[in-house]
């Protein structure tokens, strides 16, 4: 099912209403049922308070697809599974769950400079994926103030450089026993937390950029006990950091721990 905003003027979802925009309030979520949503405008998007409840009847996943920006504000809100992309930035200021598959979020969806083309992720704002959690933003980057938690039961990818000014923890394996949960920053992008801790918890890394912790500590932490392979020894299904991997580390101490 598709949803479009004739005249750009935005669109509300949950307890938000966008004046003159098309509103879709919790209730009338809940009567759509479909395999997939997605929501379109040339305009931005509010997101406030959509429930478990609210989305269970959109199996598959929803998309919020905006022409400037979209805006997770107030009250949480969880969908089953959820690829927001905005052309000119996503502000998470509560937090955004999916229950069962990956959540996407992308704050420069056309690729073109803009005024923003960010990730902008509020202090003690939470974001959970039951599938992967990807955050992109290409021109832009991704910023959050104050502690920052990202969850992933199948992984965690950083497409793009993330600077924290509170502690950071990366949990990319919340359901460890089945071997999929890594911990990826791609080529070219940085992990900084600015001289807060750094916590990655994850089945592996896969980590082609840089991070950061400054002159705080970093944890790594082998979610399932596999064990973890240190310079040239590789542990199958475990956390492997070679030699090149150390090298992208700045922090004042490294902490490595596995129950294996």
């Amino acid at each position: 099912t598709t949803i479009t905003d004739s005249d750009g003027s935005g669109i509300g979802l949950g307890d938000t209403a966008v004046g003159a925009g098309l509103n879709l309030s919790c209730g009338e979520l809940q009567k759509v049922t479909a395999d997939g949503l997605t929501l379109a405008t040339s305009g931005g998007i509010t997101v406030n308070n959509i429930t478990a409840t609210n989305s269970a009847t959109i199996s598959g996943t929803t998309t919020l697809d905006a022409g400037t920006s979209i805006n997770f504000t107030a009250a949480a809100s969880t969908f089953n599974a959820l690829d927001a992309q905005a052309d000119d930035r996503v502000s998470v200021n509560v937090d955004v769950t999916t229950a069962v598959g990956d959540l996407s979020l992308d704050g420069d969806a056309n690729n073109t400079v803009d005024t923003f083309d960010d990730i902008v992720i509020a202090s003690g704002a939470q974001l959970t994926a039951a599938g992967v959690l990807t955050l992109d933003a290409t021109n832009g980057g991704i910023s959050a103030s104050g502690a920052t938690t990202l969850n992933a039961a199948d992984g965690v990818t950083l497409n793009d450089s993330l600077s924290t000014t509170g502690t950071l923890t990366v949990n990319a394996d919340t359901d460890p026993g089945d071997s999929v949960g890594t911990f990826t920053v791609a080529s070219g992008a940085t992990v900084t937390t600015n001289n807060q801790s750094l916590s990655i918890t994850a089945n592996d890394l896969s980590i082609v950029g840089t991070r950061s912790s400054g002159t705080a500590n970093t944890t790594v932490t082998d979610s399932d006990g596999s064990g973890i392979g240190l310079g040239d020894a590789t542990v199958a299904g475990g956390v492997n950091l070679g030699n090149s991997d150390l090298l992208a580390v700045t922090a004042n101490g490294l902490v490595l721990q596995t129950s294996g």
